[in-house]
């Protein structure tokens, strides 16, 4: 088994950052080319993405949201968790095709979400703090 589908964590068994990660010359091709390379950094922009959903999601609590933007930003909150254990689960059946598939699917219901919360902030005024 390669190191991604031993770990669900960032960490490559024992190390931060798995010891293949550049191997091809040029190094350009290791993004492309190198399956630890590819399932690294999609493991690393998946885990950044979700930490700023999340920074997202808390920034919002004390916010007076219109009631369509709370909802667009709960969604996307909920979508982020969906995703990344669609992506783990991906992993851990050894990628069977339905569930890659939905793994896709779903990344672009987080992305309409994200369209959707942005579209909904775009023009309103939000108040700083609920009303007490």
């Amino acid at each position: 088994k390669q190191w991604y589908q031993r770990r669900v964590a960032i960490t490559a068994g024992d190390r931060w950052i798995p010891t293949d990660l550049i191997v091809f010359t040029p190094a350009w091709k290791n993004f492309f080319e190198n399956t630890t390379t590819v399932q690294f950094d999609h493991r690393f922009l998946g885990h950044s993405l979700l930490l700023g959903i999340c920074a997202v999601w808390i920034m919002s609590r004390p916010l007076v949201l219109p009631s369509r933007a709370g909802v667009a930003v709960h969604a996307l909150m909920g979508m982020g968790w969906v995703q990344v254990g669609l992506g783990v689960s991906t992993l851990l059946l050894h990628v069977p095709t339905w569930l890659a598939a939905t793994h896709q699917q779903g990344s672009l219901v987080l992305l309409t979400l994200a369209a959707w919360l942005h579209h909904e902030l775009g023009k309103k005024r939000i108040k700083l703090f609920k009303k007490s």
